[in-house]
């Protein structure tokens, strides 16, 4: 069989540390809303710090609006 493949040599600290043409760091607060359902899909987000709640709202029986999470726990 053939070699291993090599890595990328990636690193996503070095890419984020460094402020260039179309790239922002933000910082946001606890349940702050940072994309909506919808909004046109431009931006690509990275998450340094903290974690980010994804949630899905469909149409359940009777016309009623319901939350799925994107993981077991949405706390």
């Amino acid at each position: 069989m053939g070699k291993a493949a090599k890595k990328s040599g990636f690193n996503p600290k070095v890419f984020l540390a460094k402020m260039g043409a179309g790239k922002t760091i933000s910082n946001y607060r606890k349940d702050q809303v940072i994309f909506s359902q919808g909004d046109i899909a431009d931006t690509v987000f990275y998450v340094q710090k903290g974690k980010v709640k994804i949630v899905v709202l469909r149409t359940c029986r009777r016309g009623k609006i319901c939350m799925n999470c994107l993981r077991k726990n949405c706390d």
